[in-house]
């Protein structure tokens, strides 16, 4: 248990809500949701980096704790699933290769908007939604309820 994490979730949570929004019309915005393609890797790693990032802590234990989790995440003598998303989310071969897939949400500009992924859960087959994300300034226009009811 991390000391103080009630209050770091709710200052996490306080920055959520109060973070841009975007000004983008959100009857014109529609993001195309497609699968992981290895060309969205550094769009997506940036976006795993910034995210955990930029929760708003003043707690050195915690901070230093995120860039521990995101270094073993990115890591690829560690394994990883963020290092090479395409290899371990679509392409592990076997049985493995039904029970993972990841998803990004790319602009007509080809930038990416958001991200989520599903790996391997129980054995009656529920799987565990993993790494979703949205951009701040692509927030409040029901993107991350699109990516989760794509998983």
């Amino acid at each position: 248990v991390i000391k103080g994490g009630a209050a770091v979730f709710q200052q996490a949570m306080e920055d959520t809500h109060n973070a841009p929004r975007s000004t983008v019309d959100a009857s014109s915005f529609q993001p195309h949701i497609r699968k992981f393609e290895r060309k969205d890797q550094p769009q997506v790693e940036e976006m795993f980096r910034s995210g955990l990032q930029g929760t708003s802590t003043h707690d050195d234990k915690m901070r230093t704790l995120q860039n521990w989790f995101i270094d073993l995440k990115l890591s690829k003598e560690e394994g990883g699933d963020m290092y090479d998303v395409a290899s371990y989310y679509l392409e592990s071969g076997g049985d493995m290769a039904a029970r993972r897939c990841f998803w990004v949400a790319e602009a007509a500009n080809g930038q990416i908007l958001g991200m989520v992924g599903v790996k391997e859960g129980s054995a009656d087959g529920v799987g565990e939604l993993v790494r979703m994300s949205v951009k701040p300034e692509a927030r409040g226009m029901g993107l991350g309820g699109r990516l989760a009811g794509t998983v």
